[in-house]
């Protein structure tokens, strides 16, 4: 078991030489050619243990159902909901027979599309859609 560390966000114009040492536990660590630090005998658990979260339940929210509903395997409506699976950062794409949520526009005008996890922040910039339906 070890730890990895890199180093993102300094772009090429930055890189780590032998200058620069990481001592964790007793343990030097010195930077390979890739500004990266490796540390083994390291654990770094997090709130999930080693498999990670496993599946996470997406809840999404038409705020005016009456204009645009949702859709899912089980019907329309909102809130519907689907998962995002190990590994993957999304959920289906192919629509609500392979596990995903549709938008279905019902009559001119506006509706706002959310998305929220429980137990995870939803960012006010992206996690919120206004939608018009003409």
């Amino acid at each position: 078991m070890g730890l990895d560390l890199g180093m993102i966000g300094f772009g090429n114009d930055y890189s780590l030489d032998e200058s620069w040492v990481m001592r964790v536990n007793g343990q030097s660590a010195f930077p390979s050619s890739d500004s990266a630090f490796k540390i083994f005998g390291i654990s770094a658990p997090d709130q999930f243990g080693p498999g990670g979260p496993g599946a996470i339940t997406v809840s999404f929210t038409s705020s005016v159902p009456a204009t645009a509903t949702l859709v899912d395997a089980t019907g329309t409506g909102s809130p519907r909901t689907a998962q995002i699976v190990s590994n993957l950062y999304y959920t289906p794409t192919s629509g609500p027979a392979q596990g995903g949520v549709a938008f279905r526009p019902l009559v001119a005008g506006s509706t706002s599309v959310s998305a929220s996890v429980p137990g995870f922040l939803t960012m006010t910039t992206s996690g919120n859609r206004v939608v018009g339906v003409q």
